[in-house]
């Protein structure tokens, strides 16, 4: 198994170059650019829970990614399949496949091509039953 790398992107990635100035914020986002072009494995992570970063975050944590250039498609792949490997399950979940477990988030729109997408979420099937949201 690969080591995995999570960056934990907070969702309010973009006030980045106001918090750290522009020069440093670029060389920050560069090096993960770097570390993507190199094969790393990176996994998509947030700090949920701590200040200001709730546990809605992910979907803009993602527009990250998609904003250093990698493709939608690998970037959903960082957080679904890569993921459930890291935590050493991805022979349970991580993919849709016979055999393994799968939670489905229904959305509008199609986060391969656009990951905004995931903000608007229809639905959420878990262990196979509709969960509404409150």
């Amino acid at each position: 198994m690969a080591i995995a790398v999570s960056m934990t992107v907070s969702p309010h990635w973009r006030m980045l170059p106001k918090v750290f100035g522009e020069e440093r914020a670029a060389l920050m986002f560069d090096q993960v650019r770097q570390m993507a072009d190199a094969g790393a494995n990176l996994i998509v992570g947030t700090d949920a829970g701590v200040q200001r970063t709730g546990f809605n975050g992910l979907p803009g944590a993602l527009t990250f990614y998609a904003h250093l250039g990698l493709p939608n498609h690998t970037i959903l792949d960082m957080a679904i399949r890569r993921n459930a490997e890291a935590l050493g399950l991805g022979q349970v979940t991580g993919r849709l496949a016979p055999g393994l477990r799968a939670d489905l988030l229904l959305v509008d729109g199609d986060p391969l091509h656009d990951l905004e997408a995931l903000q608007q979420t229809r639905a959420v099937f878990a262990a196979g039953r509709r969960h509404e949201q409150k």
